[in-house]
């Protein structure tokens, strides 16, 4: 299975080129580092995808909230 980048949620639009262009203009006014510049969508691609599993995880668990008496 092919993963992707979500592109659409850092609000970059459906083109890579134009998403990678965009954040090569922001990193030139802001004077990113090279690392800033490459790091940013990787950041934020692995915020998501703990996001994503702890959801999963949470699910597959079966537990429900509030539903333990003591």
């Amino acid at each position: 299975m092919q993963k992707r980048l979500a592109l659409s949620a850092l609000g970059w639009g459906a083109s890579l080129s134009a998403a990678f262009s965009n954040l090569a203009e922001q990193s030139k006014r802001e004077g990113w580092p090279a690392e800033g510049f490459l790091g940013a969508p990787l950041e934020h691609e692995i915020a998501e995808r703990e996001t994503r599993r702890l959801q999963r995880n949470r699910v597959d668990s079966q537990l429900f909230i509030g539903t333990c008496s003591s």
